[in-house]
C-alpha cells in the first residue's frame, strides 16, 4: 500500500484533525502529519542501519547525488506535466468566460478537473502496489493528451466528461512519482519529496504569465489545445524512468504481513 498511502495522506489529514484534535495528544496528530511513511517503517533486515537511523550529512549527500540523474529525470517529467496541469486548472474559468459562460457555470469544469485529478490518484496509487508503475505513468500522460484536445473543441456534457477523463489521466501520477523519488534516495526521504511537489509546481508555475500573454495574443481555446499536446513529450521522457522499483520495494513488507 506504499504508493496509496502517499496519495491518501494530504487529503486524509485534512479530513481527520476535526476528528483527532479532540482525542489524541497534539504532537501525534502533527507528528502524522509530518513525518513520512518510510521513516515510520521499523528497520528490517535488508536495509542498511544508517537508512534506519539518521547518518552523517555527508554521507546523505553522497547518496543522494549518486541518484542524481534518475532525480533529474522525475523532476523535469513532474515540471511538464504541472505546466500543462497548473495551466488547465488556472484558465479553466478564463475559458468559460471566453464563451458566455456564467460564473457559476464556468466553475464547474474546474471542480470537475480537480476531483477528477484525486480520483485518478488514488487510483493510480492503489495500481502501482500491484503492477510496473512506470506504465501507469506513461501510459497516463498518453491518453491524457487526446481527451484534453478534444475537450477544447468539445460542448456540452462530452465537454465534462473528456476533461474528466483527460485531467484524471494527467494528474494521477503525482504520488507515483513522489514515491519514486523517495525509493531511490530513502536516506533524504524529506528532501527529495520536495522535488517533485513544491519545487517542480513552483517552477512549472513560472510558465503561467507566458500561457496568459499567449492567451491574449492567440485566445484561449488556441492556447489550450497545444498545452494539451505537452503531456506527449512528457511520456516520451517517462519512458525512461526507472522500471518497477516501487512494485519491488513493496513486496517485502506485503511478504511480512
Amino acid at each position: 500500500m506504499h504508493v496509496f498511502l502517499q496519495s491518501v495522506r494530504a487529503w486524509g489529514a485534512i479530513l481527520l484533525i476535526p476528528l483527532v484534535l479532540g482525542h489524541a495528544p497534539r504532537h501525534v496528530v502533527v507528528e502524522w502529519m509530518l513525518v513520512p511513511v518510510e521513516q515510520k517503517r521499523s528497520p528490517t533486515a535488508d536495509q542498511p542501519h544508517d537508512i534506519a537511523v539518521a547518518g552523517h550529512p555527508s554521507s546523505l549527500w553522497k547518496n543522494l547525488g549518486s541518484q542524481a540523474g534518475p532525480l533529474l529525470l522525475i523532476v523535469v517529467v513532474v515540471i511538464l506535466r504541472s505546466v500543462t496541469g497548473l495551466g488547465f486548472g488556472t484558465f479553466l474559468a478564463e475559458l468559460g468566460r471566453e464563451r458566455g459562460l456564467s460564473l457559476i457555470a464556468g466553475g464547474v469544469p474546474l471542480g470537475i478537473y480537480n476531483i477528477a485529478g484525486v480520483v485518478g490518484g488514488l487510483t493510480s496509487g492503489y495500481l502501482a502496489d500491484r503492477i510496473d508503475p512506470k506504465p501507469l505513468v506513461w501510459g497516463s500522460l498518453i491518453l491524457a493528451a487526446p481527451a484534453l484536445y478534444a475537450f477544447v473543441y468539445a460542448q456540452g456534457w462530452v465537454s465534462y466528461l473528456l476533461l474528466m477523463i483527460g485531467g484524471g489521466l494527467l494528474l494521477s501520477s503525482n504520488s507515483i512519482l513522489v514515491a519514486m523519488a523517495q525509493e531511490l534516495a530513502p536516506e533524504n526521504s524529506g528532501l527529495v519529496s520536495s522535488l517533485p511537489l513544491g519545487f517542480s509546481w513552483g517552477v512549472a508555475s513560472l510558465s503561467l504569465p507566458l500561457i496568459g500573454y499567449s492567451a491574449d495574443q492567440f485566445g484561449m481555446a488556441i492556447t489550450l489545445k497545444y498545452l494539451a499536446l505537452l503531456p506527449l513529450l512528457t511520456a516520451l521522457l517517462a519512458f525512461f524512468l526507472p522500471a518497477g522499483m516501487i512494485r519491488k520495494s513493496a513486496k517485502p513488507s506485503r511478504q511480512k504481513s
